[in-house]
Protein backbone atom coordinates (compact mmCIF):
# COMPACT_ATOMS: atom_id res chain seq x y z
CA UNK A 1 0.00 0.00 0.00
CA UNK A 2 1.12 3.00 -0.39
CA UNK A 3 1.16 6.74 1.36
CA UNK A 4 -2.50 7.55 1.56
CA UNK A 5 -3.12 4.05 3.19
CA UNK A 6 -0.19 4.57 5.89
CA UNK A 7 -1.34 8.11 6.94
CA UNK A 8 -5.09 6.61 7.69
CA UNK A 9 -3.79 3.89 9.75
CA UNK A 10 -1.76 6.70 12.08
CA UNK A 11 -4.93 9.01 11.71
CA UNK A 12 -7.85 6.71 12.16
CA UNK A 13 -7.30 4.00 14.63
CA UNK A 14 -11.14 3.46 15.53
CA UNK A 15 -11.92 -0.16 15.87
CA UNK A 16 -8.52 -2.05 15.32
CA UNK A 17 -11.10 -4.02 12.72
CA UNK A 18 -9.84 -4.89 9.42
CA UNK A 19 -11.85 -6.12 6.42
CA UNK A 20 -12.53 -9.80 6.08
CA UNK A 21 -11.38 -11.63 3.37
CA UNK A 22 -14.65 -12.23 1.81
CA UNK A 23 -14.86 -8.50 1.68
CA UNK A 24 -12.21 -8.31 -0.31
CA UNK A 25 -12.35 -10.99 -2.29
CA UNK A 26 -16.51 -9.54 -3.41
CA UNK A 27 -14.69 -5.90 -4.20
CA UNK A 28 -12.03 -7.67 -6.74
CA UNK A 29 -15.16 -9.41 -8.68
CA UNK A 30 -17.23 -6.06 -8.70
CA UNK A 31 -14.25 -4.48 -9.92
CA UNK A 32 -13.16 -6.80 -12.45
CA UNK A 33 -16.80 -7.11 -13.71
CA UNK A 34 -16.86 -3.64 -13.82
CA UNK A 35 -14.20 -3.56 -15.78
CA UNK A 36 -14.72 -6.20 -18.21
CA UNK A 37 -17.89 -4.81 -18.37
CA UNK A 38 -16.95 -1.24 -19.44
CA UNK A 39 -14.38 -2.50 -21.72
CA UNK A 40 -17.23 -4.50 -23.83
CA UNK A 41 -19.13 -0.71 -23.73
CA UNK A 42 -16.06 0.89 -25.04
CA UNK A 43 -15.67 3.46 -21.90
CA UNK A 44 -12.53 1.47 -20.91
CA UNK A 45 -9.72 0.77 -22.92
CA UNK A 46 -8.29 -3.03 -22.92
CA UNK A 47 -5.05 -2.03 -21.66
CA UNK A 48 -6.54 -0.72 -18.50
CA UNK A 49 -9.32 -3.34 -18.65
CA UNK A 50 -6.73 -6.47 -18.65
CA UNK A 51 -4.64 -4.91 -16.46
CA UNK A 52 -7.46 -4.47 -13.41
CA UNK A 53 -8.77 -7.91 -14.14
CA UNK A 54 -5.52 -9.07 -13.58
CA UNK A 55 -5.04 -7.36 -10.21
CA UNK A 56 -8.64 -8.87 -9.33
CA UNK A 57 -7.54 -11.95 -10.33
CA UNK A 58 -4.24 -11.77 -7.86
CA UNK A 59 -6.95 -10.52 -4.67
CA UNK A 60 -9.13 -13.44 -5.38
CA UNK A 61 -6.80 -15.68 -5.03
CA UNK A 62 -5.99 -14.16 -1.85
CA UNK A 63 -2.97 -12.60 -2.42
CA UNK A 64 -2.56 -9.03 -0.96
CA UNK A 65 -4.95 -9.85 1.84
CA UNK A 66 -1.86 -8.16 4.19
CA UNK A 67 -2.76 -5.24 2.37
CA UNK A 68 -5.82 -4.07 3.01
CA UNK A 69 -5.51 -2.53 6.29
CA UNK A 70 -7.34 0.60 7.15
CA UNK A 71 -10.16 -0.02 9.77
CA UNK A 72 -12.80 -0.89 8.59
CA UNK A 73 -15.06 2.12 10.21
CA UNK A 74 -12.71 4.61 9.02
CA UNK A 75 -13.73 6.67 6.84
CA UNK A 76 -17.06 7.79 8.73
CA UNK A 77 -18.91 8.77 5.73
CA UNK A 78 -22.86 9.47 6.20
CA UNK A 79 -23.52 10.11 2.50
CA UNK A 80 -22.73 8.35 -0.56
CA UNK A 81 -22.86 9.68 -4.34
CA UNK A 82 -24.36 7.40 -6.58
CA UNK A 83 -23.21 6.85 -10.05
CA UNK A 84 -26.51 7.50 -12.44
CA UNK A 85 -26.25 6.95 -15.83
CA UNK A 86 -29.77 8.03 -17.61
CA UNK A 87 -33.50 7.01 -16.90
CA UNK A 88 -34.28 3.21 -17.31
CA UNK A 89 -30.25 2.95 -16.96
CA UNK A 90 -28.95 -0.57 -15.30
CA UNK A 91 -28.29 1.64 -12.41
CA UNK A 92 -31.57 3.50 -12.27
CA UNK A 93 -33.01 0.18 -12.01
CA UNK A 94 -30.56 -0.82 -9.02
CA UNK A 95 -31.61 2.94 -7.16
CA UNK A 96 -34.20 1.35 -4.87
CA UNK A 97 -31.74 -1.18 -3.71
CA UNK A 98 -29.17 0.87 -2.94
CA UNK A 99 -31.02 3.52 -1.23
CA UNK A 100 -32.98 0.57 0.90
CA UNK A 101 -28.97 -0.80 1.67
CA UNK A 102 -27.96 2.75 2.93
CA UNK A 103 -30.80 3.21 4.85
CA UNK A 104 -29.82 -0.18 6.97
CA UNK A 105 -26.76 1.48 7.68
CA UNK A 106 -28.24 4.83 8.53
CA UNK A 107 -26.45 6.45 5.13
CA UNK A 108 -27.84 9.16 2.88
CA UNK A 109 -27.86 9.07 -1.26
CA UNK A 110 -27.01 12.19 -3.33
CA UNK A 111 -26.94 11.70 -7.25
CA UNK A 112 -23.83 11.78 -9.43
CA UNK A 113 -24.89 12.01 -13.18
CA UNK A 114 -22.83 10.78 -15.42
CA UNK A 115 -22.45 11.74 -19.26
CA UNK A 116 -24.60 9.07 -20.93
CA UNK A 117 -24.82 9.75 -24.94
CA UNK A 118 -27.50 12.67 -25.90
CA UNK A 119 -27.20 14.09 -22.24
CA UNK A 120 -28.46 17.27 -22.75
CA UNK A 121 -29.12 20.57 -20.17
CA UNK A 122 -32.92 19.72 -20.76
CA UNK A 123 -32.36 16.22 -20.93
CA UNK A 124 -30.82 16.88 -17.17
CA UNK A 125 -33.81 18.99 -16.08
CA UNK A 126 -35.83 15.43 -16.72
CA UNK A 127 -33.77 13.42 -15.23
CA UNK A 128 -34.06 15.78 -11.79
CA UNK A 129 -37.44 15.31 -12.19
CA UNK A 130 -37.15 11.72 -12.53
CA UNK A 131 -35.22 11.16 -9.52
CA UNK A 132 -37.13 13.49 -7.12
CA UNK A 133 -40.33 11.83 -8.47
CA UNK A 134 -39.37 8.27 -7.90
CA UNK A 135 -36.96 8.08 -4.82
CA UNK A 136 -37.44 11.46 -3.08
CA UNK A 137 -39.70 9.85 -0.07
CA UNK A 138 -37.16 7.28 0.40
CA UNK A 139 -35.74 8.27 3.45
CA UNK A 140 -32.51 7.65 3.05
CA UNK A 141 -32.70 10.45 0.06
CA UNK A 142 -30.74 12.92 0.83
CA UNK A 143 -31.18 16.49 1.28
CA UNK A 144 -29.48 19.23 2.67
CA UNK A 145 -30.70 20.87 5.66
CA UNK A 146 -27.88 23.56 5.15
CA UNK A 147 -29.28 24.70 1.74
CA UNK A 148 -32.94 24.44 2.35
CA UNK A 149 -33.71 20.79 2.64
CA UNK A 150 -32.76 20.61 -0.74
CA UNK A 151 -30.94 17.24 -2.64
CA UNK A 152 -28.00 17.50 -4.57
CA UNK A 153 -27.24 16.42 -7.89
CA UNK A 154 -23.57 16.18 -9.13
CA UNK A 155 -23.22 16.53 -12.90
CA UNK A 156 -19.90 14.69 -14.16
CA UNK A 157 -17.80 16.34 -16.97
CA UNK A 158 -20.53 19.46 -17.23
CA UNK A 159 -18.01 21.51 -19.71
CA UNK A 160 -18.79 18.89 -22.63
CA UNK A 161 -22.57 21.22 -22.58
CA UNK A 162 -21.99 24.81 -23.77
CA UNK A 163 -25.50 26.36 -22.43
CA UNK A 164 -27.05 24.67 -19.24
CA UNK A 165 -29.81 27.51 -18.75
CA UNK A 166 -32.27 25.34 -18.48
CA UNK A 167 -31.43 24.73 -15.01
CA UNK A 168 -33.47 27.52 -14.63
CA UNK A 169 -36.41 24.96 -13.90
CA UNK A 170 -34.91 22.74 -11.27
CA UNK A 171 -32.53 25.00 -9.76
CA UNK A 172 -34.45 26.38 -7.00
CA UNK A 173 -35.72 23.51 -5.45
CA UNK A 174 -32.54 21.27 -5.77
CA UNK A 175 -28.78 22.04 -5.42
CA UNK A 176 -27.40 21.27 -9.51
CA UNK A 177 -23.17 21.69 -9.16
CA UNK A 178 -21.05 21.80 -12.19
CA UNK A 179 -17.78 19.70 -12.30
CA UNK A 180 -15.01 22.93 -12.63
CA UNK A 181 -13.19 24.87 -11.16
CA UNK A 182 -13.95 27.31 -13.82
CA UNK A 183 -16.01 30.22 -12.41
CA UNK A 184 -17.12 31.17 -15.92
CA UNK A 185 -18.43 28.21 -16.75
CA UNK A 186 -21.50 27.32 -13.73
CA UNK A 187 -23.69 29.62 -15.24
CA UNK A 188 -27.51 27.79 -14.25
CA UNK A 189 -25.64 25.83 -11.63
CA UNK A 190 -26.01 25.78 -7.62
CA UNK A 191 -22.11 25.98 -7.33
CA UNK A 192 -19.01 23.62 -8.67
CA UNK A 193 -17.23 21.06 -7.69
CA UNK A 194 -14.17 18.46 -8.03
CA UNK A 195 -14.45 15.18 -8.58
CA UNK A 196 -10.57 14.72 -7.42
CA UNK A 197 -8.10 16.35 -5.20
CA UNK A 198 -5.90 17.36 -8.11
CA UNK A 199 -8.41 19.45 -10.11
CA UNK A 200 -8.00 21.97 -7.68
CA UNK A 201 -4.47 22.72 -8.92
CA UNK A 202 -6.37 24.36 -11.59
CA UNK A 203 -6.88 27.68 -12.00
CA UNK A 204 -8.73 29.96 -10.41
CA UNK A 205 -7.56 26.36 -7.83
CA UNK A 206 -9.62 25.34 -4.93
CA UNK A 207 -9.28 28.81 -2.14
CA UNK A 208 -10.40 30.57 -5.75
CA UNK A 209 -13.05 28.59 -6.34
CA UNK A 210 -14.31 28.06 -2.85
CA UNK A 211 -13.77 32.30 -2.15
CA UNK A 212 -15.76 32.79 -5.47
CA UNK A 213 -18.64 30.41 -4.09
CA UNK A 214 -19.25 32.14 -0.75
CA UNK A 215 -18.87 35.67 -2.86
CA UNK A 216 -21.30 35.18 -4.44
CA UNK A 217 -23.74 32.58 -2.36
CA UNK A 218 -23.10 29.24 -4.56
CA UNK A 219 -21.96 25.83 -3.36
CA UNK A 220 -18.61 24.86 -3.37
CA UNK A 221 -18.02 21.02 -2.96
CA UNK A 222 -14.67 20.41 -2.95
CA UNK A 223 -12.97 16.44 -3.55
CA UNK A 224 -10.18 15.58 -0.78
CA UNK A 225 -9.00 12.52 -2.45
Amino acid sequence: YGAETARAIENFPISGLRFHGDFTWALATVKKACALANQSLKRLDSRRAKAIARACDEILTGKFQDQFVTDALQSGAGVIVYSWWGQNSYEDQLAMGVLDAANQQGIKVAWHLEPYTGRTAQSTVADVNHINSRYGSHPAFYRDAAHGNRPAFYVFESLNVADWSALSQVNGANIVLAQTTDTSKIAGFSGMYTYDASAGATAPGGAGAGAYAKANNLIWAPSVG
